[in-house]
C-alpha cells in the first residue's frame, strides 16, 4: 500500500510515483528534495533525465511506508 508523503525531504533514497490530479505522471528514485520539501528531483532512469518536480504545480509524491530510510 502506497500512501501520500507532503514531507518530501524524507523521501530522499526512496522510490516514489509522482501523481497529479489523481494520474500517476512518472515513477522513479529521489535523488534530492529540498528542506521545505516544495521540491524534489528524480534520479535519471533509462530515457528519462533527471527530473524536477514543485509541488507548487500541484504534484503530490506517494510511496509506501516501508521503503523510506
Amino acid at each position: 500500500m502506497i500512501i501520500r508523503h507532503d514531507d518530501w525531504s524524507h523521501l530522499i533514497g526512496a522510490t516514489v510515483e509522482i501523481r497529479r490530479e489523481g494520474d500517476t505522471v512518472r515513477t522513479g528514485l529521489v535523488d534530492h528534495a529540498t528542506k521545505d520539501s516544495n521540491i524534489l528531483w528524480l534520479a535519471p532512469e533509462g530515457n528519462n533525465p533527471r527530473k524536477m518536480i514543485d509541488k507548487a504545480q500541484g504534484y503530490e509524491a506517494w510511496a509506501g511506508s516501508a521503503l523510506l530510510r
